[in-house]
């Protein structure tokens, strides 16, 4: 599964963590349990080829998936589709 693109619910979990939240406060911002957060950036690390949420968040921000902005909060970046 390594190397697989993250789906854009898993990136929006990632934003949250990368912003310091906790699975369960995920799961309340998105509506999903603390389970199906946990499942899904579990699969976000595999699909990433990463060992933690942390190593993961960076990834994506490497790979442009998430920005950083200057007040320090991550963001999604927004790709255009066709």
């Amino acid at each position: 599964m390594e190397g697989e693109d993250l789906t854009q619910r898993q990136l929006e979990m990632l934003v949250h963590a990368a912003n310091g939240k906790r699975m369960q406060d995920t799961g309340d911002a998105m509506h999903l349990s603390f389970h199906t957060v946990r499942n899904q950036l579990d699969d976000a690390r595999e699909r990433s080829g990463t060992k933690t949420i942390t190593e993961c968040v960076v990834k994506a921000v490497a790979r442009g998936e998430i920005a950083i902005e200057q007040d320090g909060n991550a963001v999604l970046v927004e790709t255009a589709t066709a």
